[in-house]
């Protein structure tokens, strides 16, 4: 029913809320994985990192005080995400931004993954924060946001979890083919995103799938949607590549000395 709709919508603004917040976290992990220097104190690290969660807080109180299917709710949830969602991770885009710049050197082998994944996830997610901003002017284009935000923390965590293997005791992917999977991920969400704007500015409807109205008199909606589905196919391949290199790690620990 339209009751428990507007209910796990709620939860939904959560959820992306708080996966905001790990994004940062991964970032963060990634950049030390580099040695890129942040040119900021842990302190000012860590308080935006509580900064950022605070937001969370605030949603229990908007359900105690609001009808779950009322238009005040909806606005407050909006709102929240609108003004709080950018708290931490706004001002550690532009830092960890600012040291990926200035790096110098050449990265070995084992960085190559690490930022390729890093430098990917800031792209996606960057890309979906400028669409948010232009939501109200075309509202049709919020499935193009939050596609950028999602993909934006997937492939953070891709490079999280490249970080982590060897940390764990686990091989480190040194291929260059994991240095190269980042980067056909994003490119197939890059078209994937192309493809969705393209399509629901011109009036398809995207629930879960993208649905093409009967009439489309210039072709372009179609053209958009082979465009949706060759960056899908492509970002498949990206994400069977990455499983590929975890599996093939998690068999081959490191001897330990």
């Amino acid at each position: 029913t339209e009751y428990f709709e507007w209910l796990f919508r709620g939860n939904g603004h959560a959820l992306q809320l708080a996966y905001a917040q790990l994004m940062v976290i991964a970032w963060l992990g990634l950049a030390a994985g580099l040695r890129i220097s942040l040119r900021v104190s842990q302190r000012v690290i860590q308080g935006l990192i509580i900064l950022g969660v605070a937001p969370l807080l605030l949603m229990p109180l908007h359900y105690a005080r609001y009808a779950v299917d009322s238009p005040e709710l909806q606005h407050a949830l909006v709102m929240l995400m609108r003004h709080g969602g950018g708290l931490a991770v706004i001002p550690l885009l532009i830092v960890i931004t600012y040291g990926l710049i200035q790096q110098r050197g050449e990265l070995s082998n084992n960085e190559r993954p690490l930022f390729a994944a890093l430098s990917g996830s800031i792209i996606l997610f960057a890309i979906g924060g400028l669409i948010g901003t232009i939501i109200n002017v075309v509202y049709q284009i919020v499935p193009v946001h939050h596609h950028a935000f999602i993909d934006g923390v997937i492939l953070a965590l891709m490079g999280l979890m490249y970080h982590l293997l060897p940390l764990l005791g686990f091989t480190a992917p040194l291929s260059k083919l994991a240095a190269l999977q980042p980067w056909i991920y994003a490119g197939g969400k890059l078209l994937h995103l192309i493809g969705l704007a393209i399509a629901t500015v011109l009036g398809a409807q995207y629930q879960g799938m993208l649905i093409l109205p009967a009439t489309d008199n210039t072709g372009l909606m179609k053209v958009a949607a082979i465009i949706l589905e060759c960056g899908d196919f492509i970002a498949l391949i990206g994400l069977i590549i990455f499983i590929g290199i975890i599996i093939n790690a998690l068999n081959y620990p490191r001897t330990m000395n």
